[in-house]
């Protein structure tokens, strides 16, 4: 029953990933509207921040490994990806 809870906070903590990554992105993807758009931005980066620090804070010492090993992997995942993808691009651009 504590493997699938673990997992299952895994799995959690994989979604607050991607969100916080999003909410993050968002500022780069709508800088030049960032006029407008401040409280849209700052909305969603507190808010994803905030329920993942609220959600690590409120779990117990044993779960708070799984959710935050999620929360980490994500991003790491998508950042390995993204320079092995900009490396493979790269590499097969340059005139032979």
């Amino acid at each position: 029953m504590a493997l699938i809870i673990k997992a299952a906070l895994f799995l959690t903590g994989l979604f607050f990933g991607l969100q916080m990554l999003a909410a993050f992105f968002r500022i780069i993807d709508m800088w030049y509207a960032r006029h407008r758009e401040w409280r849209c931005m700052l909305k969603y980066l507190l808010i994803w921040n905030g329920l993942a620090i609220l959600i690590f804070i409120y779990l117990g010492e044993p779960w708070q490994r799984a959710f935050l090993g999620g929360v980490l992997t994500y991003p790491l995942f998508y950042f390995t990806f993204f320079a092995a993808a900009n490396f493979l691009i790269v590499r097969y651009k340059q005139p032979r």
